[in-house]
């Protein structure tokens, strides 16, 4: 498994926030300002024109501890037009290593975004020889207005395979539970089924390119998307 962070949770198919999530595991940064990621994402493949939204977001990273992270990350996200003033955000996470025994491992995660959102949750990993499996899950909490608050669960189950030395292929779906719908809004959705790979291009930079498949639900039309990721990994002290 490669040393890199998950952006917390996993991309969404079309992307709702200017936070973008990418098909990864998750693992400690190196102490020091050692990680640097750019990702774009493009999602709605299929739908009508105006309805497709692009995506890009800037990461960095840093080790605190051996097993405490903090990232920064700004996100712009817009039509494929580029209409209107789109959708900045400014965001921190944080990633936390609280148990690692054989094959197990278990990580804290956590985010805050200048929209209002906050998010908290866990991750639980089996690292087998030939496959990893890993579990996701994240309670998140986001300003309507001034006198509600949105309340969600998200699960989201991933699979890895390394393939070769320097490749891992990575399978998901992501499920989210929301507790308060409001506006028409479902109690329980599917965002959909997503894949990739993991190319450690040299010691320092990796390229993970994923595709998506929405899961259409009642109203919806099925669509795609796809993502990009570059991350580049310092050496430690610099």
């Amino acid at each position: 498994m490669f040393k890199i962070l998950l952006l917390p949770i996993t991309l969404l198919l079309v992307i709702i926030t200017t936070h973008i999530y990418a098909l990864d595991t998750t693992e400690p940064f190196d102490i020091g300002f050692t990680d640097f990621e750019m990702i774009g994402a493009m999602g709605g493949l299929g739908l009508a024109k105006g309805e497709k939204e692009l995506g890009w977001e800037g990461v960095v990273g840093v080790g605190l501890t051996e097993n405490f992270s903090a990232t920064l990350n700004y996100g712009f996200s817009s039509d494929e037009y580029f209409n209107g003033e789109g959708t900045e955000e400014f965001s921190f996470g944080i990633y936390y290593s609280a148990k690692k025994s054989g094959i197990f491992k278990l990580d804290l995660i956590g985010s805050a975004c200048t929209g209002g959102g906050i998010d908290f949750g866990t991750e639980i990993n089996l690292d087998f020889k030939t496959f990893g499996a890993q579990l996701t899950v994240v309670e998140g909490f986001g300003n309507i207005d001034t006198h509600k608050v949105a309340y969600s669960t998200s699960l989201e189950p991933l699979f890895y395979f390394p393939i070769a030395q320097s490749m891992e292929l990575m399978t998901a779906i992501d499920f989210a539970f929301n507790h308060k719908p409001v506006d028409g809004e479902r109690s329980f959705g599917i965002g959909g089924i997503k894949a990739g790979f993991n190319f450690a291009i040299n010691d320092a930079l990796e390229f993970l390119p994923e595709i998506s498949f929405d899961i259409p639900q009642k109203g919806e039309s099925f669509s795609t998307g796809f993502a990009f990721q570059f991350i580049s990994t310092l050496p430690a002290g610099n």
